[in-house]
């Protein structure tokens, strides 16, 4: 059995088209997990970010403005995903483990 995939709104505002008979419960959970690696690559972008400037002989190179725009990139990519993951229909499961409890915004790291 093949699943066709159709967008559940315009591509500009859902970056994961939806299979068609998927479940709200299993497009939540797979938005969790795709968050959470943006928030990962996220926190490892401002990281990287912070350690270059902390460098003794820090100038705002090519390659400094390179990692600074993947990190707008990323930015821009999470707040898409909100906005798309707030427009998923709500779980019919009461109380569902799997997305009670999503955190859609990055950890800071100490």
């Amino acid at each position: 059995m093949e699943l066709t995939t159709t967008p559940t709104s315009s591509p500009a505002s859902s970056p994961i088209p939806i299979p068609q008979g998927e479940s709200p419960c299993l497009t939540r959970r797979k938005f969790a997990m795709e968050m959470e690696v943006l928030n990962l690559k996220i926190i490892s972008q401002k990281s990287l970010l912070g350690n270059i400037q902390r460098y003794p002989q820090y100038e705002e190179t090519q390659l400094f403005q390179i990692e600074q725009n993947e990190l707008t990139i990323l930015e821009a990519k999470r707040d898409q995903m909100v906005s798309a993951f707030q427009s998923i229909d709500p779980c019919e499961i009461i109380g569902c483990p799997h997305h009670s409890h999503i955190n859609l915004t990055p950890r800071q790291t100490q």
